[in-house]
């Protein structure tokens, strides 16, 4: 594991301190938990949007007009 030191504004570097010591880590571990993090999350929309480039909505909209217009049932209401 290589380790090249980031230049971090202090405001967000006390912020990082706080967070990692609020979740009892070291710092190194929180950063690299955060990266981790982001870059699932950046996995995930990469995702989302090649199956949005596949989709066939005139379909999507044909299943949705195919649904009977009725009430919901009570247990199923939008509040």
């Amino acid at each position: 594991m290589s380790y090249d030191p980031l230049q971090l504004p202090e405001t967000l570097l006390k912020e990082i301190q706080r967070l990692a010591e609020e979740n009892q880590v070291y710092i190194e571990q929180w950063l690299v938990s955060a990266v981790t993090e982001k870059m699932e999350a950046e996995k995930v929309v990469r995702l989302l949007q090649s199956y949005a480039e596949k989709a066939d909505y005139n379909r999507f909209d044909e299943i949705l007009a195919s649904v009977p217009d009725k009430e919901p049932i009570p247990d199923d209401q939008l509040v």
